[in-house]
């Protein structure tokens, strides 16, 4: 059983990351849901009230996404 711990670490801290990098740019609900849009825009837009991100915010989301292989 040892050992077998090791690789759902690594995923945790590699998802923690993932998370405070997204995180920091803004609003997390609309940043999530905007990482999400620009993976699949069948997903739709945040509704208003969200605050929406602007073209910069889209343009770091998705070197976000690029650096953990989530976005081609």
């Amino acid at each position: 059983m040892r050992g077998r711990s090791a690789k759902p670490k690594k995923q945790q801290a590699i998802f923690t990351a993932f998370r405070t990098d997204l995180y920091a740019l803004g609003f997390a609900p609309a940043m999530l849901k905007r990482a999400l849009f620009l993976q699949d825009a069948s997903i739709g837009a945040s509704r208003q009230p969200a605050l929406l991100p602007n073209a910069e915010q889209d343009d770091q989301i998705a070197a976000i996404l690029r650096r953990y292989e989530l976005l081609g």
